[in-house]
């Protein structure tokens, strides 16, 4: 847990140039920043719009996902699906409050970052 909270400070603060990032460090990146900006009182076009570049990086992870890491077990493309139809903005999935999505959101962003290690790595477990 704290190498996400200073990977995500450091990706917010810039530490490093966003032109040395791979695809899928940089499509992090950007969400990292969606996410935050969502804690936000903004207006709903912005959610809105939040859910579709939600939507777009995370189909990105799943395409990544599946070319790069050989041994990717299942459960984590299942959830990636899950999270592309939780988020996708054609049929608006409403949790009541803006606590709960900022309770999903940073648990997406954990999932994320964890996936994102792991096909660096290419560490996943055989299944």
């Amino acid at each position: 847990m704290k190498e996400f909270l200073k990977e995500t400070k450091d990706t917010l603060l810039g530490y490093k140039s966003f032109n040395s990032y791979g695809v899928l460090q940089k499509v992090y990146a950007v969400m990292t920043v969606l996410f935050i900006a969502a804690l936000l009182p903004l207006p709903y076009e912005f959610y809105i719009s939040l859910r579709v570049l939600i939507c777009l990086g995370l189909a990105v992870f799943i395409y990544v996902v599946s070319q790069n890491a050989t041994n990717t077990p299942k459960r984590f493309k299942y959830v990636l699906l899950g999270l592309v139809v939780l988020y996708n903005p054609l049929f608006v999935v409403h949790l009541g409050s803006k606590l709960a999505w900022a309770l999903v959101n940073l648990g997406t962003l954990y999932f994320l970052y964890m996936v994102r290690n792991r096909v660096e790595k290419n560490s996943f477990e055989q299944e």
